[in-house]
Parts: structure tokens; sequence; C-alpha cells
């Protein structure tokens, strides 16, 4: 039955226009009839009759249809786990094609084929001797791989026996995966010659000077326990002591790496945190840029002498000097002289500043023809009813100046015409602050109004008017 099976398969396989399921379904039926014989019924016919369609089935394993790829992949692995190794001869002629299957642009074709050639290599015991002129000629680093990783399978699944006439052929792959280009393809050759060499140990020696000095230095270090390992450290001791202090060198610098790391980071870390202007700005922020204080601290009197000269800027009030009191006194004097007009007229002066000053210094207004009779309180009377309010701002020896010179202003003005009710006068000479005093003369004495203060920051000057 399974001849009838396989010949209906052959036609079906060489037919060059047929469809792909019809590929799939003849294999199909083929991998029953051959699960279906009876166990005592030789397989040796059956590998003979298989053998006539090995060229049809490799060609289908490296199709570019996925689909049907994995199905007919996955029915000749029932087949194989049916024939076991009567099927040496079959596996033989699709060794090429399953080391093909490496090539696959596609996962969906690798991994069949890659599935199919691990469970021949578990079940079948085929020619090592064609895997290693595979592996030779093969420029491909995945065909390469797929094949190494059968040689792994073969030592893991093999008997040493089975391996024994292939030594030679599976040490030589072995070789030249360990001098590979590729580092995968290197790193998975020591780890089959750590199994090939566990199994081989009583040529442990000749199998010491297979790999290279930097192969060996590296199956030290990933495989220190190994056997092959043990055997290369027992001849060559050197490389152990080389291997440790490459080691701690490596540790160092790593150390160190780390340590430069950190540092970094940390330095990174404040520099995000403290936000920081840009450079211009810092130098703008650097300058010493003071604001100007407000009048209540500025200094009352300054020297005309030094007033070209910049002083610096304090906080408080100093107490005036002497030179200070005497010129305010002799200002005070010169208001309480008449004049042939009734205006008081400042001393003359040769300085410009002088003139500067006389040419704004006294402006009088008169609001009206009519005269108020004098008052007929004393000084002292009208000094005690008419007070000034404390600035609470100023020193003691600053505030006595003030009150003085309020009490000489207030003093009866000799000369001075009775028609004027206001006046105006310039202390802009003695570098006084700017304060602008009202006085309100109401018709008694008790309804009198306490001056009212303010200040002038733009223009210092003194002014005072009286009025009804």
């Amino acid at each position: 039955m399974e001849r009838v099976v396989q010949q209906q398969t052959q036609q079906v396989l060489e037919k060059a226009d047929v469809e792909w399921s019809d590929i799939s379904t003849a294999l199909d039926e083929l991998a029953h009839a051959i699960e279906s014989l009876e166990p005592h019924q030789p397989m040796r016919d059956v590998s003979r009759q298989l053998l006539s369609i090995s060229n049809e089935l490799g060609a289908q394993i490296v199709g570019f249809r996925s689909k049907l790829v994995g199905e007919v992949c996955g029915h000749i692995a029932r087949i194989v786990k049916v024939m076991l190794r009567d099927f040496r001869d079959v596996a033989n002629e699709l060794l090429p094609s399953l080391a093909n299957t490496a090539k696959g642009a596609s996962g969906a074709v690798r991994q069949p084929g890659a599935k199919l050639f691990s469970v021949i290599s578990e079940h079948v015991r085929y020619d090592l001797q064609m895997l290693q002129r595979i592996f030779v000629r093969s420029p491909q680093e995945k065909v390469r791989l797929l094949l190494l990783e059968q040689i792994a399978l073969i030592l893991s699944c093999w008997r040493k026996e089975e391996i024994a006439p292939y030594y030679n052929d599976v040490l030589n792959v072995i070789q030249r995966g360990l001098l590979d280009s590729p580092q995968q393809v290197r790193s998975f050759s020591r780890d089959v010659f750590c199994s090939f060499s566990a199994q081989w140990e009583e040529r442990i020696t000749e199998l010491v000077d297979v790999p290279s000095a930097p192969s060996r230095d590296l199956l030290l270090k990933e495989k220190p326990h190994a056997v092959i390992s043990l055997a290369i450290v027992k001849k060559y001791p050197e490389l152990q002591k080389k291997l440790k202090r490459t080691d701690s060198s490596k540790a160092i610098a790593k150390q160190r790496s780390l340590y430069k790391k950190s540092a970094s980071i940390e330095t990174q870390e404040v520099e995000i945190l403290v936000a920081t202007p840009p450079e211009k700005k810092r130098l703008e922020q650097g300058k010493d840029i003071s604001r100007s204080p407000p009048p209540f601290q500025r200094q009352l009197f300054q020297d005309n002498e030094n007033e070209q000269q910049p002083r610096p800027r304090k906080s408080g009030l100093r107490p005036p000097s002497a030179s200070k009191i005497d010129q305010l006194q002799s200002s005070s004097s010169r208001l309480t002289q008449p004049s042939s007009t009734g205006i008081p007229v400042p001393p003359a002066s040769t300085r410009p500043e002088d003139a500067f000053r006389r040419s704004s210094c006294i402006e009088m207004k008169a609001e009206g023809s009519k005269i108020p009779p004098p008052s007929t309180k004393s000084p002292a009377t009208r000094a005690r009813s008419v007070t000034r309010p404390a600035v609470t701002s100023r020193s003691q020896d600053t505030a006595a100046l003030e009150s003085k010179r309020s009490t000489s202003l207030r003093r009866p003005q000799e000369g001075i015409s009775s028609s004027m009710n206001s006046f105006k006068y310039d202390m802009k000479a003695l570098q006084l602050p700017t304060y602008a005093i009202s006085l309100k003369r109401p018709a008694s004495v008790s309804n009198f109004q306490r001056p009212n203060l303010t200040m002038n920051s733009r223009y210092p000057a003194l002014t005072m008017s009286f009025q009804h």
C-alpha cells in the first residue's frame, strides 16, 4: 500500500503546474501510510522508495511558500520518527537542502527547516563527513551556525562509538568555528569544543593545542571549570596568572569609570538643580548698582567744596556741622533785613552758582488788598502755640536744628510789607532736603492748625507759605 501511495506522491511532486495544497495533501497521505506500517515490516524498502523522490522533497523544503514549507517539514518529521536510522540514505540526500533552509529571508522558512534538521540529527545517524564539507564550503554565517548546532546535538544524542569514525571531521568543524570571523560562531564553537573535549578526555593533551591563544584565554575566562580549561591551566600556568592580572586591572578600570561616571552625574544634577543666568546677565548682576535711598535717609547737609566728588550713600542722617549751623543762622538773619521794595533780597555774591540761586531764590505774591492787623501775641506765645510735628526718622541734633530754623522764620519780619501774606524762599544754597511746609493763619490762635510737612525729592527747595 505504501508503494502505491509513494508512486502517487511522486507523480504529484513531478508535476510543474500542481497546486501547493495538492503537494501537502500527497505528503500527508504518504506519512500516514508509513505510520500505519506494522513494526515487523522492513523499512529498507520504504527508504529506497523515498530515495527516489528525495530531490522533489528537497526542493519543497527550500521553497518560497512558507506555509507549504512548514507543512512539508512536518510531514517529513513524522516519517523520520517512524523510520529512525533507516532514514539515513534519504537524510544524506536532504543535508544540502536542510542546511540551505538557514538562508531563508523569512523565519517561517528557517524555523521549520531547523526543527526538521534537529529531528534528523537526533534520530538518524547520517554522514558527518558530508556535513563537514558543507560547513567548509558555505560562506553564510547562518548556515555555519546551524551546522554547529547540529554538532552540539549530535554530541549529546549519539554514542561515542557512533561519532568516533567522524572524529577528525567533527574536530575540523570545531577548529574552523573557533577561528571564524563572526563572534557568534566563535562563541558557540567554544561551547561545542568544551563538550567535545569532555567526551574525549583521553585525548585532552592533544586538544589543548587546538584552540589559538586568544581562544584559550576566552576559554579560561568563560569556562574556568571545564575539562579543557583545567588542562590548559595545567599546561600553561602563566595564563592563569595573566588572567588574574588582567581581571584585577579591568576591575580597577571599571571602578574608576564608575567613579568618574558618578561624579559627572552629580555635577550634572547640581547644574540642573541650580539655575544660573547666562554669563552676560551674571556680569550685569555683579555690578554695584545701588538704588537711591528714600528721602528721609538722605543727608541734610553737604559741603559746597565737595559737591563734585561722589559720596557713598548711607542709610542714616549725620548731625550738622558747625559751619552749616552758622550758615543757617546767617541766612535766617538776612531774611529779617528790610529792603526798599519790601522784598527780601539775598546778599550779593560773585560766584556763578550764587548768581543762579539769586535768580530764583525769593518770590513773594500778594493775594489781597486787605491787610490783616498784626498779632498782639508775643513771639514766645506764638512759638508755643505753633509747634512743629516731630520726625521720628531724624536724629536729635537734626530735629533741634530744624526747630531752631522754624522758630527763626516765624519771628516778626521787620520791614516786610504787611500786605504780603505768603512768601517762598529757595533754600537750595543750604543743601537742605526738600520740604513743603504750609502754615494757615486763622482768625484766632485756638484754631491754629499744625504745619503740613511734605517732601519733594526732585527739586530740593524749602517752601513755606502763610495763609489766612
